[in-house]
């Protein structure tokens, strides 16, 4: 389950907050993995819709980074993405 997302602007990216086994994990998502994997537009309002329409997958990738490695937060990369087709 994830609990929501939000625009950072800051260091241009979307933080997510995914819900693993009742602990909210923290999730970054930079521009740049957005925009080559989720395939989202220039502008951080298509960051969100591309976010969104991919968030089950996001979701999914989120768990497999924590299993792998529990730290208090996540950031994806475009390597993350290299086994999934969207």
């Amino acid at each position: 389950m994830t609990y929501g997302n939000s625009l950072n602007p800051a260091i241009q990216a979307i933080d997510v907050v995914v819900d693993i086994d009742g602990q909210p994990v923290k999730a970054i998502i930079p521009r740049e993995v957005i925009e080559s994997c989720l395939h989202g537009g220039p502008n951080p309002a298509t960051w969100r819709a591309a976010y969104e329409e991919n968030a089950t997958l996001v979701d999914e990738l989120v768990r497999r980074r924590f299993a792998a490695r529990q730290q208090d937060f996540v950031v994806l990369r475009a390597s993350d993405f290299k086994r999934t087709r969207i």
